[in-house]
């Protein structure tokens, strides 16, 4: 590992909130980017043209589908929150109250890094926070949609722990424009 030559403060990204909490500090975003309601409601919308040209028990049961997935991903969108709580003693992520994703837990104590890996499967981009163990284990934290947010998490988690930012292989980093506001 080396450690890294220049690294600039992210400031908070949009949508992400941080309030500090009696032993620590908690950071949390939505989960889900709006444009997934778009996609779930051009996908119902074609649902129901679907189901009443064809005014059949399976084409209203695919409506009826559609309609509970979209109001699935709607509750995701605006009620779902991801939330990451950092304490000396436990680091937890969570997200609710609609299940998303299972709850993670690590000991800060073992957090040697923290660092971000892109990842790309067709034309969904996921930025991946790892964390780099004491016993050399990478370990994933969380997948995020939005680099700025996971740049920003990497940032946070080890400034309030102390850790000295060094390059990890693998690990993305942004054109310097990101940085940027």
């Amino acid at each position: 590992m080396q450690v890294a030559l220049e690294k600039m403060t992210m400031e908070i990204p949009p949508g992400v909130k941080v309030r500090p909490s009696p032993d620590g500090v908690r950071i949390s975003w939505s989960p889900v980017p709006p444009s997934w309601l778009i996609a779930a409601g051009l996908f119902l919308f074609f649902a129901i043209l679907y189901a009443f040209n064809l005014e059949d028990l399976g084409a209203v049961s695919l409506f009826l589908l559609c309609l509970v997935g979209f109001l699935y991903v709607t509750g995701l969108v605006f009620i779902n929150s991801s939330v990451l709580q950092l304490s000396w003693h436990e680091l937890t992520i969570s997200c609710g109250p609609l299940p998303y994703k299972p709850r993670r837990q690590f000991d800060p104590r073992e957090i040697r890094q923290v660092y971000v890996r892109l990842e790309r499967v067709g034309r969904t981009t996921t930025y991946r926070v790892y964390v780099l163990n004491k016993s050399g284990d990478h370990l994933k934290l969380w997948d995020v949609m939005e680099g700025r947010v996971a740049l920003y998490l990497e940032q946070e988690i080890e400034r309030f722990l102390g850790i000295q930012n060094e390059v990890v292989r693998g690990e993305w980093r942004p054109e310097p424009y990101l940085w940027e506001a």
